[in-house]
């Protein structure tokens, strides 16, 4: 392994120790014999190990990871309801393991190939990216969040990006209409995009 990328491993491993650790200093404050106490927590070590594996071209971990985390935030909707603590620190939560998915893309290991190829495969980061050189990173973090969520609300957005405005947020969601890439559902506030 080249020492970048030995680097970054690393470095993947603490931020998301970081973020395990958040997982688990925000759950004392849940009720001892709260269920979903013990399965944020569950989640967020299977997400450790998936994540592990993932790194090294693991196909299988790729997709439980990817699993993991999006139950992971399902999870912590469901515990933010119950208003245990601030929802800030599930907006946060929530936030950095959508943003630590989208930095990490399935890359297949060198491998000799299979008598009988799989039939599915995932596409690496840049391949579900249609002709990223139009669109701001912004926008490519929108398109890849409502590709990973199936939907979005521009409220979720936005609160991906805290410096950016929501009507900035929709000019952003417009261009990507107009490119054929997402499409725009409902109105006013329950305004939902879904990727075509």
């Amino acid at each position: 392994m080249s020492e970048n990328n030995e680097n970054d491993l690393n470095g993947r491993r603490r931020n998301l120790n970081v973020l395990v650790s958040a997982i688990y200093r925000v759950t004392e404050r849940f009720p001892t014999d709260e269920i979903l106490r013990s399965r944020l927590r569950e989640q967020a070590l299977n997400i450790l190990n998936h994540a592990e594996h993932a790194y090294f071209g693991d196909e299988e971990h790729f997709n439980k990871f990817v699993a993991s985390v999006r139950t992971l935030v399902n999870y912590c909707e469901l515990a933010e309801q119950q208003n245990w603590v601030d929802r800030k620190n599930f907006m946060i939560l929530k936030n950095s393991f959508f943003n630590f998915l989208n930095t990490f893309a399935f890359q297949p290991s060198p491998q000799p190939v299979a008598k009988n190829p799989a039939k599915f495969s995932l596409p690496s980061r840049n391949e579900s990216k249609v002709d990223s050189d139009k669109f701001t990173g912004r926008q490519n973090n929108i398109l890849n969040h409502i590709r990973q969520n199936s939907n979005s609300h521009v409220a979720e957005l936005a609160s991906m990006f805290p410096d950016v405005s929501q009507r900035t947020i929709r000019r952003d969601l417009d261009g990507l209409i107009t490119a054929g890439l997402i499409i725009k559902k409902g109105k006013t506030n329950g305004t939902v995009y879904e990727s075509i």
